[in-house]
């Protein structure tokens, strides 16, 4: 078969293109439609052989390629794995057998040469293998940190332990340029995957609860869209400041400049800068555990304003609005907090780097600071701290200090919850400093922006990091703060005093009047199907388990029939729906397990609306 540049090869150049992350179509479609001579000379070789060299190393079997790579699918199914991550595949035999074969639910191909997928576009009839497919395939040819994000997407719901990571050794062989590199990113996105699912598990019922309990506090407070309207542009230095380790170590330089920028914090940095002389202009907080209300415990917290994701923690809010702090909030995007903004119109958004302190950094991008200066932003465990000293996390282990739970214990643990990586300090010193996974996640994000404002080629923001130690970040020059402040701010910000946002209340109490009544409802219907469950498992009679199931399939409609809230209760219930479905055991009680969760989901839902409607009639 001769290679043809024709409406069948274009036909099967878009129909791959279909199956590739948007950000490499256009690149990907370039090079396919206009091979180079040398693979359409090498082409008419592959088609008569069957394999392919370079560099004396070859790609496939001589003798039989497509039984070499039936046995890498045989170990598959036999171990069980329902996935596969390819780190190149050279001519494609494996995509092509992975597709068909009925067990495999999902393939990734990582392919940075462009040369194997134009060979694969003609080495086997795609339209027919795709048309026949029930697996999930994606193309990516980059294989680039940003790309390779997109795989936590093809990976949600889907259990690692059957995930088969299969890495090309020839193609590595061949060109280490290309290939070396994607197992350690690969594992990177691995190991961000695992964490946000973890934090999905540990933190779900408490988002939702605490956005419920805080609605009469959103409904008062004012909003980030009117924060960034009152202070764009009015800043020269901006300064974030974390709690890292050596947060300490900048206190004092920071007390002497303090007339020359605009300070923004992250509320566990709060306590020790205000214990240290330095109010914050802003303080903001975005970690819904209950741990957090003791950050803002300080006279100082009338002092300074807050900026706040609906999920903090609701008896911080409450402090602060016994305080009369002002208070600022932005949208987030989990349905209850959706439902309240249909009816009082959007706050605004700040991009989420897993910290509040990323949460910071992109509103002073926002702000159109001229300089943004980092500060006590180690990221690394500095003289084997998580944290700075003072810090209110310090005190509360303090205040259940025994000989099996001291400062040391925790912090040790802390340090232990994931593997830890020797990382590049900001300046050399005696100890090795280390870092972990989660700590890397935070990292990326800040590299990622950093790089996007410097590939504008504007003149501003100018990015500097005066942290004292930690890591250190690239496209961030490293100055000390004395030598960056050089100019004051434009500008001692004024306490904005009402928000000119109105919210419908009679609107907003009839609609969640409504959604407890249908919770109230589906909890009911919830313990009927429970009850057949339970009747289903028990029965040996084939006629009555027809009928068993005739009568859950009846109230399966009737659930089916409350859409709105079912949303909300899936998002209580989803670290049980997690557990359930990335479970490698098989478990015959999974449905059981589903329908008590989803029963208590209902509950504390109820209780959570019941709640908010009496905050909302005390206002």
């Amino acid at each position: 078969m001769n290679f043809k540049l024709d409406k069948e090869y274009s036909a099967r150049i878009n129909l791959l293109l279909e199956r590739t992350i948007p950000e490499d179509r256009s690149t990907l479609q370039a090079l396919l439609s206009e091979p180079p001579t040398q693979w359409v000379e090498t082409l008419s070789s592959i088609l008569e052989t069957g394999t392919f060299s370079l560099k004396n190393i070859w790609y496939h079997s001589r003798r039989d390629p497509v039984r070499e790579v039936n046995r890498v699918v045989d170990a598959m199914v036999k171990n069980n794995r329902t996935g596969a991550i390819l780190l190149g595949a050279g001519l494609g035999y494996l995509v092509k057998e992975l597709l068909i074969n009925k067990t495999i639910e999902f393939i990734a191909w990582i392919e940075p040469d462009a040369e194997m997928v134009f060979y694969f576009l003609n080495l086997f009839s795609l339209e027919k293998i795709l048309s026949e497919t029930e697996a999930e395939f994606i193309l990516l040819h980059k294989g680039e940190n940003n790309n390779l994000e997109e795989l936590v997407r093809l990976l949600r719901g889907k259990n690692l332990d059957k995930v088969e990571v299969i890495p090309h050794t020839p193609s590595k062989k061949a060109h280490p340029e290309k290939y070396l590199g994607l197992e350690p990113k690969l594992k990177e996105i691995l190991e961000i995957r695992t964490i946000n699912q973890a934090t999905i598990i540990k933190f779900q019922n408490l988002w939702n609860s605490n956005i419920a309990l805080n609605v009469g506090a959103i409904l008062q407070g004012l909003t980030l869209n009117e924060f960034i309207d009152t202070y764009n542009s009015k800043f020269t230095n901006i300064v974030i400041c974390g709690a890292g380790p050596s947060l300490c170590d900048s206190i004092e330089n920071l007390k002497i400049n303090r007339n020359n920028y605009f300070l923004i914090c992250a509320d566990t940095a709060f306590l020790p800068l205000v214990r240290g002389g330095v109010t914050p202009d802003l303080v903001i907080g975005a970690d819904p555990q209950s741990i957090n209300r003791y950050f803002a415990y300080h006279a100082a917290a009338t002092e300074t304003m807050w900026m706040l994701d609906p999920v903090v923690s609701y008896q911080m809010v409450h402090y602060l609005q016994q305080r009369k702090a002002k208070i600022f909030w932005w949208d987030n995007p989990f349905y209850l907090d959706e439902m309240v903004r249909n009816l009082y119109g959007d706050r605004g958004v700040i991009a989420h780097g897993g910290s509040a302190s990323t949460n910071a950094f992109d509103l002073a991008i926002k702000l159109g600071a001229e300089k943004i200066i980092l500060v006590g932003q180690d990221l690394a465990y500095t003289h084997n701290l998580a944290h700075t000293r003072g810090a209110a996390l310090e005190e509360r282990v303090f205040h259940s200090y025994n000989r099996f739970s001291n400062y040391e214990m925790v912090n040790y643990k802390q340090m232990k919850a994931h593997p830890l990586v020797k990382i590049e300090p900001i300046k050399p010193q005696n100890e090795t400093l280390f870092s972990t996974a989660k700590l890397n996640i935070f990292v990326k994000w800040f590299e990622q922006q950093a790089a996007q404002i410097i590939s504008k080629k504007t003149r501003k923001p100018v990015l500097f990091n005066a942290t004292k130690q930690g890591i250190r970040l690239k496209h961030f020059s490293y100055k000390p703060l004395e030598e960056i402040l050089t100019e004051k701010n434009n500008l001692k910000p004024e306490l904005i005093s009402k928000s000119s946002k109105q919210c419908d209340y009679t609107k907003l109490k009839t609609k969640l009047a409504t959604l407890k009544k249908d919770t109230l409802n589906l909890e009911e219907l919830y313990r009927k199907n429970l009850k057949h469950q339970k009747d289903l498992e028990n029965s040996h009679n084939p006629a009555t388990k027809s009928q068993i199931l005739a009568s859950m399939k009846k109230v399966d409609n009737r659930i089916s029939s409350f859409p709105e809230v079912n949303k909300i209760l899936g998002l209580n219930a989803q670290h049980i729906i997690l557990q359930i479905t990335e479970s490698d055991k098989g478990k015959s009680n999974d449905a059981e397990s589903l329908y008590k969760t989803m029963i208590l989901s209902a509950k504390r839902t109820s209780y959570l609306f019941k709640k908010a409607l009496t905050y909302i009639s005390l206002r």
